[in-house]
């Protein structure tokens, strides 16, 4: 999604934009295609991040004449970027937390709040770093939002649950069963991603809930700015979707269910942009049940994560990124002129 988020940047400004996929997935196809993305693939069997997507991805950025390759993924090591660069392209490196030994691609983008430089201290001298939630990638549709203030209610009754598009161990079971310890009436809106094979589970469990809570669930949302704006809190995995959430200044708890997690709910918590709740696993049901209940009756501090929030992410990333690859561009070809 944040490649899609730069992608539909790019195009804004008259560009074009290919997507080389590993893998055929029709969701993903028919958005892309929406959004006038042109989309083509790597062979069958080909490992992604190894020397033959390396050099079958090059070849199809040099017959496409691009401006710039981009790649994003922990699968991209050092050898992929060295090759790229090799080839004489330029590359543009989305990453979240310093995995590769070294860095020599051209630009570096790190829209974490954690982002810093040390986590790139082995990069080439000529490797520009883009860092921090300036740089946060959201996509097009967020953009009518842009200077959107929310107005905080004295208590907080809708609810968002978004925990990814696979949630593979069913985690958002274990917060439906903590409503049934929460007082205060809600109206819960469990978005559920496209991968996710649980819903039928959901809704049986939803059913049980105290009748004082509404339980609505969401498949393949097209709209999530109204979605988010909509909602008075959320609880949420500690992944990119928190850009959005602070952008709208949505008060949020976030859960931990995964290792790559951990800075961006620690940072934000520090921030007062949300509060941790800290990893899922070792969290009972009435925890659950009892950071729902206080964040929901305290009107004082959820002003605050919206304020802290909105201060955060301002939604203008996707295009400084996009202005930032077209001055190098430039400045290049000035340099051989």
């Amino acid at each position: 999604m944040r490649c899609l988020a730069l992608a539909q940047a790019w195009l804004r400004q008259g560009g074009q934009v290919t997507f080389l996929l590993a893998e055929r997935l029709a969701g993903l196809e028919k958005r892309l295609a929406a959004e006038k993305v042109r989309l083509c693939y790597l062979s069958d069997h080909i490992e992604v991040g190894s020397a033959a997507d390396a050099a079958e991805t090059i070849a199809h950025a040099q017959n496409l004449d691009a401006a710039w390759l981009v790649v994003d993924g922990y699968d991209f090591g050092a050898d992929y970027q060295q090759k790229v660069k090799q080839a004489g392209l330029l590359l543009l490196f989305i990453d979240d937390f310093g995995h590769c030994d070294k860095y020599c691609a051209d630009v570096v983008l790190n829209q974490n709040v954690y982002a810093n430089e040390h986590l790139y201290y082995q990069r080439s001298p000529n490797t520009k770093l883009l860092l921090g939630c300036d740089y946060a990638l959201l996509r097009a549709e967020f953009r009518p939002w842009i200077g959107w203030q929310r107005k905080t209610k004295p208590i907080a009754q809708k609810l968002l649950v978004t925990l990814g598009g696979g949630d593979y161990h069913n985690q958002t079971l274990k917060i439906l069963d903590a409503l049934a310890f929460v007082e205060t009436p809600l109206s819960v809106t469990v978005l559920v991603g496209a991968a996710n094979v649980y819903q039928q589970i959901l809704e049986e469990t939803a059913v049980t809930l105290p009748k004082i809570h509404q339980v609505t669930f969401l498949r393949n949302i097209a709209d999530m700015p109204t979605l988010i704006t909509e909602s008075d809190m959320a609880i949420s995995a500690g992944g990119t979707t928190n850009w959005e959430l602070a952008f709208l200044g949505l008060p949020t708890l976030i859960l931990i269910i995964a290792d790559n997690q951990r800075e961006i709910a620690s940072e934000l918590h520090k921030k007062q942009i949300a509060y941790s709740l800290g990893w899922f696993e070792h969290l009972r049901k009435r925890d659950i049940a009892s950071a729902i209940e206080k964040l929901s009756n305290d009107k004082e501090r959820r002003t605050k994560m919206t304020l802290e929030g909105q201060n955060l992410v301002d939604g203008y990333g996707s295009k400084r990124v996009s202005v930032e690859l077209r001055r190098i561009i430039a400045d290049a070809r000035d340099h051989i002129g």
